[in-house]
């Protein structure tokens, strides 16, 4: 039986990064970002205060996460517990985690106002609908997907960009004191490098593999790794195409098996992980590969994550293990809020269900 995946939750093939939903844009990135890490954080200007005490500006001494997310955005919502319990352990820290949603304030205080909300974003946050945060904070700095959360340090810099389920190690060094700001901005500055000679290539990558010229596509990848041999994201491309359209499994598993060895991001692990698994090439070394990129990406999420869940149970449900893949399916419904998201995993749950009766 074949079993359909219905997330948004990984990295397709030809797709930019869904950890990140698409966010609307109110005007053209600009060239290059205007906002780095070590700068000053731009003030807050907010419309409206919907949860928690309004600021008046960063605190000396006092760490604050500026997050950007909203009420249409399954990651958004998938990371706000993790937000209430960062903002926990580090109340007596003075640490204030703020999110803001360029929604309206009727609809962030609908959303906010129900049980489900009321226990599961229990943290500073607010409305922005002129968007001038957005554009002081995401757009220049180059940033694209929500959910993104901005790290300001006591200083008053920013300290550290990204997704919020990967800022518990950058938060803990900088609420401590540790946390090298300048040598980031150095590593900041080289992944920016990174996406903006990959920008010059993706539409043309992406009428390739529309057009199906998967060979003229593994050229343009070759390129972009030629000049940033340290980009994981290309050469996790390079191995899914390979894999999944060139039926060049052989030439690329030592590939993916270093990525493997050397990622630690569980959403590109889960990424490459599910689009082989989803593809029906995932035999023998692509299965094992595959398992082991599902496994290593559940247990950096520390489990957390329902989509990194669902991978893992499907890596088991290819391999034949229909007990186990029932009961992972089981744990990603369990921690996977209500929404789309969670119907879409309790229908697989259904499908898998129904095939072991059957079986």
């Amino acid at each position: 039986m074949q079993i359909h995946h219905q997330l948004a939750a990984t990295l397709p093939l030809i797709a930019a990064s869904a950890v990140f939903a698409a966010a609307p844009q109110a005007a053209p990135q600009p060239a290059g970002p205007s906002l780095s890490i070590g700068d000053k954080a731009p003030a807050l200007d907010i419309a409206h205060w919907v949860r928690g005490e309004k600021m008046d500006g960063f605190e000396s001494g006092k760490t604050t996460v500026v997050e950007f997310w909203a009420t249409w955005c399954g990651p958004c919502k998938a990371s706000m517990p993790h937000l209430t319990e960062l903002q926990k352990q580090y109340a007596d820290r003075g640490v204030r985690i703020v999110g803001i949603s360029d929604e309206e304030l009727e609809k962030v205080s609908t959303f906010l106002g129900t049980d489900e909300w009321k226990k599961k974003a229990q943290y500073t946050v607010c409305t922005d609908p002129d968007r001038s945060n957005h554009t002081n904070y995401m757009t220049a700095a180059g940033q694209r997907g929500i959910p993104t959360a901005f790290v300001v340090d006591g200083d008053g810099r920013v300290a550290w960009i990204g997704h919020p389920m990967n800022m518990d190690e950058p938060l803990a060094k900088i609420v401590a004191g540790n946390w090298d700001t300048d040598a980031y901005a150095v590593e900041w500055k080289k992944e920016q490098a990174r996406k903006n000679a990959w920008s010059a290539r993706s539409r043309p990558f992406f009428m390739a593999t529309r057009a199906g010229d998967f060979a003229k596509a593994v050229e343009l990848l070759d390129a972009q790794i030629a000049e940033h041999p340290d980009d994981l994201e290309t050469r996790m491309r390079r191995v899914q195409i390979m894999v999944i359209e060139l039926d060049r499994a052989d030439e690329a598993m030592g590939d993916a098996r270093e990525i493997v060895a050397t990622t630690d991001s569980p959403q590109l692990l889960n990424a490459m992980s599910w689009s082989i698994l989803e593809s029906g090439k995932a035999e023998g070394d692509v299965l094992d590969m595959a398992m082991t990129a599902a496994k290593k990406a559940t247990k950096l999420s520390e489990r957390k994550d329902g989509s990194i869940l669902d991978t893992l149970a499907r890596a088991y449900w290819e391999s034949g293990d229909a007990a186990t893949a029932i009961r992972i399916q089981k744990e990603a419904i369990g921690v996977t809020p209500a929404g789309r998201m969670k119907d879409s995993l309790e229908k697989t749950l259904a499908e898998y269900e129904s095939a072991k009766t059957a079986g």
